[in-house]
C-alpha cells in the first residue's frame, strides 16, 4: 500500500477564519423536494456575482433550477427559466456521482451540462448536451454534444466487440482560462440497452472551438492504452491550464467480480413528489404527507430518531486466497489520469494512485483544479484502506498535485483530521469538492459524519455508512500549493443532518455528488444539500449556503459573521479524537446499510 502523509499544518494568521450564517438558497415548500448536485460559480466579471445550479429529481420534468446571488451569497433569487430544452423530460439522472456541471467562461458565458431523454426515463440512451446563458441564466441556448441512440462500439473482457446505443448519466465540463471558445464535454458512456452488464463504462472527452456552439466526436481518454491494462473507466474531471493542456481524473471500472459476492445495486430513483394526499414515496408504501416544512433550526441538532439494537459490521466480502490483480477481475479502483495538449485530439493515460485499489468502490469519482497562476494541478477523492472482511469503511479525503504537467505527482495526503486510533473504523469523509482562488489558495469541503459522535458517543462500536447517521460539510485550505494545510478542519454547516431525513447519503437513494465550493480571493463559498425540512416518511433536500472569510478587514467588520461554528468545529474534533466528553446523545432510527457504487 502506497504511503500516505497526515496533513502538515501551520497556516499563516493564526488560522481565525470565520463563517457566515448558513442561508437557505431554495424557496420550493413541495413535500419530498430534493434539491442536490449543487453546482457553485463565481462570475469572472465581479466577484459579488454567484450562481448555483442544481437539480430536483423528485419533481416530474427532472428540473434544473438556477440561482443567482448578486451579494456574495447573502440573498438569492430563482430564474424562471432552466438550462433543458423543450425536447426533453429532464436535465438530469439520479447517480452516484456527478449527473451535472457548470462553469463559466472568462468572457463570462454560462454553461451547463446535462443529459436528456423525450421520456425522462432512468433506463436506456440519453444525449448530452450543453445549454449557454449570456445573462446569467435568463435565457439559454443548447447544443447538442451526444446522441445516445448512436451506436458506440464497446470491447467487452474477452477482446471481443460489440455495439449498443450509448447512455450518459455522468458528466463534466471545462472551460480553458484564457480563451473562452475553447470547451470541453467529459462523459462516461455505458451500454443503452437496459439489463447490458458486460460491456466496460469508458471515460470520452468532446471539444468546442467554437464556444460551445458545437462539438466534435467524443474521444476515449483511454483509447491508447491495452485494454487489458485498463478495461473501464468513470465520468473524467476535467481542468485546462494556462497553455490549454487538459488534465482528466477519474476512478478505474475494473471488470466485474465473480457472481459471489454479487456487487451492490443502484440506489432506486428518488420519487416524484406530488400534491395530492396520500403521497408514494420509496418504494410506494403510502403515507400522510405532513406539512409542507417544518422551522429550521439552527445550532448542531440532528433531529431524534428511535434508536435500534447495533447492527452488525458487514461481512458481505471474504478476503481473497490471492490477491486480485490490478486492473483484472475482482480487483479494485485505482485513480486514473490522462492529459492531452493538442485540444482533446489525442490522449496519454495511465494509473496514478494503485494503493487505493484495496476494494471494489472504495475508490469514488475524483475531482480536479488547476492553480490559474502557477499551471501545477490538483486531484482531491474521497478512498477507504479498509480491505475485506469490512471493505469500504474509514472513508477519508486524500490530495495530490502535480507541478510539471502531470509527469509526477505528490504523494496524497490525508485533508480531514479527525483522526483517532482507538475507533477503527473511523467517521466517513465523502465526496469532496475543490477550488483554486485567483491568489492560488486552494479550498477543499466535503461531507463529513464525525459530527455523529454529538448525538451518539459510542458510535454502536464501530462506524460504518449503517451506523452513523449525523454529517455536516466541513472545509479545509492550503494557501501554499497543498504543501501544507489549515490547523484544523472547519464546520461550515450550522445544523447537522440526519442521513435519513434527505437523499444525498440516505441509504434508500444515494445520490451522493461532490460538495459544491467556489473561491474568490476574499472567501470560499460551500452549498450543500440540507435536509433540516425533512424526515424519515417524507425526505427533503433543500439548497443551502455560508462562506469562509479569508479577509482579515472582513473578518473584523463584517456584521452577522458566526463564530460558533468555528467554536463548535473545534469541540467535535476534540470530542472525536477522544480529548472531551460527548456533549450530548440523540435516539437514533435503524439505518440500512449502503453501498457505494
Amino acid at each position: 500500500m502506497g504511503a500516505v502523509a497526515t496533513p502538515a499544518l501551520g497556516q499563516e494568521g493564526g488560522e481565525a477564519r470565520s463563517v457566515t450564517p448558513a442561508v437557505q438558497v431554495t424557496s420550493d415548500t413541495r413535500p419530498g423536494r430534493n434539491h442536490g448536485y449543487q453546482q457553485l460559480l463565481v462570475s469572472p466579471k465581479d466577484d459579488n456575482t454567484l450562481v448555483i445550479i442544481e437539480s430536483d429529481l423528485t419533481v416530474s420534468t427532472g428540473g434544473c433550477p438556477v440561482h443567482v446571488s448578486l451579494d456574495r451569497g447573502r440573498t438569492w433569487a430563482t430564474r424562471k427559466a432552466q438550462p433543458k430544452p423543450d425536447q426533453y423530460g429532464s436535465c438530469t439522472r439520479p447517480t452516484f456521482g456527478p449527473p451535472i456541471d457548470a462553469e463559466f467562461g472568462r468572457d463570462g458565458m454560462l454553461y451547463f451540462i446535462g443529459s436528456g431523454s423525450e421520456t425522462a426515463s432512468n433506463r436506456g440512451p440519453t444525449d448530452v448536451y450543453v445549454a449557454r446563458s449570456t445573462d446569467l441564466g435568463e435565457t439559454w441556448s443548447f447544443t447538442t454534444v451526444a446522441r445516445g441512440q448512436n451506436e458506440f462500439e464497446f470491447t467487452k473482457a474477452d477482446g471481443t466487440k460489440q455495439k449498443d446505443t450509448g447512455r450518459y448519466n455522468r458528466l463534466s465540463m471545462a472551460v480553458h482560462p484564457s480563451d473562452p471558445s475553447r470547451v470541453y464535454a467529459g462523459i462516461m458512456i455505458s451500454a443503452g440497452t437496459p439489463g447490458v452488464e458486460n460491456l466496460p463504462l469508458r471515460s470520452l472527452v468532446s471539444a468546442s472551438t467554437d464556444g460551445g456552439q458545437s462539438f466534435g466526436p467524443p474521444v476515449d481518454i483511454f483509447g491508447a492504452v491495452p485494454r487489458d491494462q485498463i478495461f473501464g473507466s468513470d465520468v473524467p474531471s476535467l481542468a485546462v491550464d494556462r497553455e490549454g493542456a487538459i488534465y482528466a481524473f477519474t476512478k478505474e471500472r475494473p471488470p466485474a467480480p465473480p457472481p459471489t459476492p454479487t456487487p451492490p445495486a443502484a440506489p432506486a430513483a428518488p420519487p416524484a413528489a406530488a400534491p395530492a394526499q396520500p403521497e408514494t414515496v420509496g418504494a410506494g408504501t403510502p403515507v400522510t404527507v405532513p406539512p409542507t416544512t417544518t422551522p429550521a433550526v439552527n445550532g448542531a441538532g440532528c433531529p431524534a430518531s428511535p434508536q435500534g439494537p447495533p447492527p452488525s459490521p458487514p461481512t458481505t466480502q471474504k478476503v481473497p486466497a490471492t490477491p486480485a490483480q490490478l486492473g483484472k477481475e475482482g480487483a479494485g479502483d485505482r485513480l486514473l489520469f490522462s492529459k492531452s495538449v493538442d485540444g482533446g485530439k489525442t490522449w496519454e493515460g495511465r494509473s496514478i494512485e494503485d494503493s487505493v485499489a484495496v476494494c471494489r468502490f472504495c475508490l469514488t469519482t475524483p475531482e480536479a483544479a488547476v492553480d490559474p497562476a502557477t499551471g501545477t494541478a490538483y486531484v482531491v477523492f474521497e478512498s477507504s484502506d479498509s480491505p475485506p472482511p469490512t471493505p469500504r469503511d474509514d472513508r477519508n479525503i486524500f490530495f495530490m498535485a502535480s507541478s510539471d504537467g502531470g509527469k509526477t505527482f505528490t504523494k496524497r495526503v490525508q485533508l480531514n483530521d479527525d483522526v483517532d486510533p482507538e475507533r477503527k473504523p473511523n467517521y466517513n469523509q465523502l465526496f469532496p469538492g475543490i477550488s483554486v482562488a485567483p491568489n492560488g489558495r486552494i479550498d477543499v469541503a466535503w461531507h463529513d459524519f464525525r459530527t455523529d459522535a454529538l448525538f451518539n458517543p459510542g458510535g454502536r462500536g464501530y462506524s460504518n455508512l449503517a451506523g452513523e447517521t449525523c454529517w455536516d460539510a466541513f472545509y479545509t485550505f492550503s494557501s501554499d500549493g497543498g504543501r501544507t494545510w489549515s490547523r484544523r478542519n472547519l464546520r461550515v454547516s450550522d445544523r447537522s443532518m440526519n442521513k435519513s431525513e434527505g437523499y444525498v447519503v440516505n441509504p434508500g437513494y444515494d445520490v451522493r455528488a461532490a460538495m459544491a465550493v467556489a473561491s474568490t480571493n476574499d472567501a470560499a463559498y460551500v452549498a450543500w444539500p440540507d435536509s433540516r425540512a425533512g424526515n424519515p416518511a417524507v425526505p427533503n433536500d433543500d439548497t443551502y449556503f455560508a462562506s469562509i472569510s479569508h479577509s482579515s478587514a472582513r473578518q473584523q467588520g463584517e456584521s452577522g459573521v458566526r463564530w460558533t461554528s468555528v467554536a463548535l468545529g473545534v469541540a467535535i474534533g476534540l470530542l472525536v479524537a477522544g480529548l472531551a466528553a460527548a456533549a450530548g446523545a440523540a435516539l437514533f432510527r435503524r439505518s440500512r446499510s449502503t453501498a457505494a457504487g
